[in-house]
C-alpha cells in the first residue's frame, strides 16, 4: 500500500513537471514519464517495506471476496 501511494504522489509530481515546467522532455509526453516514475517508486518502496502479515492478507482478501460475490445470503 505504501509503495502505491508513494508512486502515485511522485507520478503526479512528475506529470506536473513534464507538462508545466519542462513540456515534453526528450520528445516524450508527460504521462509516459509519470507512469514510469510511478512504477519505479512503487517497486522500490515495496521492496524496502515489510510484507503484510498473513492475517492482514486474509482479512483484505475476505473483504474483497464479500464485496465482489456478496455474503451468500
Amino acid at each position: 500500500k505504501s509503495g502505491i501511494l508513494a508512486g502515485l504522489g511522485v507520478g503526479l509530481g512528475i506529470l506536473f513537471a513534464t507538462l508545466v515546467v519542462w513540456p515534453h522532455p526528450a520528445g516524450v509526453h508527460g504521462s509516459v514519464w509519470a507512469i514510469g516514475a510511478n512504477v519505479l517508486v512503487a517497486l522500490v518502496v515495496s521492496r524496502l517495506t515489510p510484507p503484510p502479515s498473513p492475517e492482514t492478507v486474509s482479512r483484505i482478501y475476505g473483504e474483497m471476496e464479500r464485496f465482489v460475490y456478496g455474503t451468500g445470503e
